[in-house]
């Protein structure tokens, strides 16, 4: 054999090699997922890949949208719904792997207004819906969204949705949802906690969080595809979605996790596992405490003072309570005002024992709540929120909106 003939062949070889090399140590999968994971996955695939040297192509969209393209032979390896009815139809036409049916979050709900809107959403719940100014309210296309779903339930639950459904700005999927609101197109929007929490929506808004019995439960299933390119790569990036890696993501971002999901609220994640001060919090709330009749008025009192201990409240009819600021929808008959120092400046909690209307008050300006976490709601304790409050001042307390007259209240720095 010549030199010249070598030359040809040896290109040819080392080319050879090279694929082998490329084919034996990666893979490509190609995953479609609900819009709701975008910020979660992102961080989730970057790991992975980071990890297994494999290459995720990701897809996020609408579930149902997704639903339908898989039915009809989409090239996806997995699929990731925000809603576990979905691939459960995919498992049950035989176009799924069998036995890759796998519940991997449960997802939530909240009302998100951007920075500068002058709804107050943490004061009024779902009737921020209604308020003067809201001209537009986004949420998902609930035709194939899930969130979209759960938000209309959860207005019809609160009985405003016959009132707002005309002013309704429906998004293809719960990102656009999140996007309408956060650049202008709407007013206040219904979005996924995942998306409210990320650090790009945390900068630029506020949000209250719909009480989960509000809405159907919005249980999250995956599913690897039968006509999957590559079952194994495929089969490690849900292992990976599994592991506590993947679970520290799903939580970091207001997922409930697998295992939670047939629990009531009150045994869920955020009520384990407490911080010594946050345990300390739920289990004094279960004690009796000291007695405190809230003024009718304001007037001369001892204030409350930061501590351990539980403050048994009583309350007064609504219209004998001269509230500082009344939120437009008060329907429960209690309300109180309670005076309140602070032994140095910070950040302080106020923890009660129903879900009730509940501000802090510097003379007759209310103060802006801090976002604390978690956001505590572990069945002795129905709300925790943050103030920033000084030393030397009296703050007044504002409790209203309650169904009985007494309330249980614990106040700590946090």
């Amino acid at each position: 054999m010549t030199i010249r003939s070598l030359l040809r062949i040896v290109p040819v070889i080392v080319c050879l090699g090279c694929l082998w090399a490329t084919t034996a140590w990666s893979a490509e999968i190609s995953v479609a997922a609900a819009s709701d994971l975008n910020f979660a996955f992102k961080e989730i695939v970057a790991e992975f890949e980071k990890k297994t040297g494999n290459t995720v192509k990701l897809s996020l969209g609408s579930s149902g949208n997704f639903y339908a393209q898989l039915s009809n032979g989409a090239p996806f390896d997995l699929y990731f719904s925000a809603d576990i009815g979905y691939p459960k139809k995919l498992d049950e036409a035989g176009l799924a792997e069998p036995g890759t049916l796998y519940l991997y979050a449960v997802g939530r709900i909240v009302v998100w207004t951007p920075k500068g809107s002058p709804i107050d959403a943490g004061s009024l719940g779902f009737k921020a819906l209604q308020h003067p100014s809201v001209k537009k309210i986004a949420i998902a296309n609930p035709k194939h969204a899930p969130y979209g779903r759960a938000a209309v339930a959860a207005m019809e639950h609160f009985k405003v949705y016959e009132a707002v459904k005309d002013k309704l700005v429906l998004g293809e999927n719960i990102s656009q949802t999140a996007q309408f609101v956060q650049t202008g197109g709407a007013d206040i929007g219904i979005i996924a906690l995942s998306l409210a929490v990320a650090p790009v929506m945390k900068e630029t808004g506020t949000y209250w969080e719909v009480p989960l019995e509000s809405y159907p439960r919005l249980e999250q299933g995956a599913v690897i595809m039968k006509a999957a390119k590559d079952k194994k790569a495929a089969s490690a990036f849900l292992d990976f979605v599994k592991s506590s890696e993947g679970a520290a993501v799903f939580k970091r971002y207001g997922f409930f996790l697998p295992e939670q999901s047939a629990r009531h609220r009150a045994d869920h994640d955020e009520c384990t596992n407490l911080s010594s001060s946050l345990a300390a919090v739920v289990s004094a709330m279960a004690k009796p405490g000291m007695k405190v009749n809230a003024l009718a008025a304001r007037g001369p009192m001892t204030a409350l003072a930061p501590g351990a201990a539980r403050f048994d409240i009583t309350l007064h009819p609504t219209d004998r309570v001269q509230l500082l600021n009344k939120p437009a929808e008060n329907p429960e008959p209690f309300a109180g005002l309670v005076p309140i120092s602070v032994p140095r400046a910070g950040v302080y909690r106020i923890s009660v024992s129903t879900h009730l209307w509940l501000e802090v008050f510097d003379g007759d300006a209310r103060l802006q709540r801090v976002r604390l976490e978690p956001r505590l709601h572990c069945g002795t304790v129905q709300k925790s929120i943050g103030f920033e409050l000084k030393p030397g001042k009296t703050y007044w307390l504002q409790l209203s909106g309650n169904k009985s007259p007494e309330v249980h209240a614990i106040i700590t720095s946090d």
